[in-house]
């Protein structure tokens, strides 16, 4: 991105909330980050707040229904498009391995949870109250990572449209 990161990302994704993240982390730079409106985004003093950090998209009903899906391994991405192609059309991206489909939810969208579906953790559905990395480098040496890797963009489109229930989730990820 050789412009403003956070003004491509809003021009890809809409009128969606950023929110500022650590160089390197995964970790809001705010405390009450959760509580950030579509309204902050006019804001130059937070907008200032950006420079030289990663940059997050606060997910659910304070970015118009933006969600994601997180899959933690590549293995299990294929498996889900086949049963839900309209996901080739969304927002995609990645940082080291698996990847986040960036979707905006027409009605109602349950809880941000954990999915495991047959008690294997497969990743996690993030809506509101969570926030999604899409910009920046991070390094997560818990999960033996060694060196920075850079979130990228696997399909730069805007996110799709979609109802919940036309999402096929493995069976058992919201029991």
């Amino acid at each position: 991105m050789n412009e403003n990161p956070a003004v491509k990302i809003r021009q890809l994704l809409g009128d969606v909330v950023l929110i500022p993240i650590y160089r390197l982390t995964k970790n809001p730079v705010e405390k009450n980050w959760q509580r950030r409106t579509r309204e902050s985004m006019q804001d130059p003093n937070y907008l200032r707040q950006f420079a030289g950090k990663n940059i997050g998209v606060l997910l659910g009903k304070a970015s118009g229904g933006l969600c994601t899906i997180d899959f933690d391994l590549d293995a299990d991405i294929e498996p889900f498009l086949e049963k839900n192609s309209r996901l080739r059309d969304t927002t995609l991206t990645k940082r080291v391995r698996g990847c986040n489909f960036w979707i905006f939810l027409d009605g109602d969208f349950p809880a941000s949870t954990t999915l495991t579906p047959g008690g294997k953790k497969l990743g996690e559905w993030r809506a509101d109250g969570n926030q999604t990395v899409i910009y920046g480098r991070a390094i997560d040496k818990r999960k033996g990572e060694t060196e920075p890797t850079e979130y990228k963009f696997l399909n730069e489109v805007p996110p799709i449209h979609i109802r919940f229930d036309e999402i096929i989730f493995p069976e058992g990820c919201f029991e």
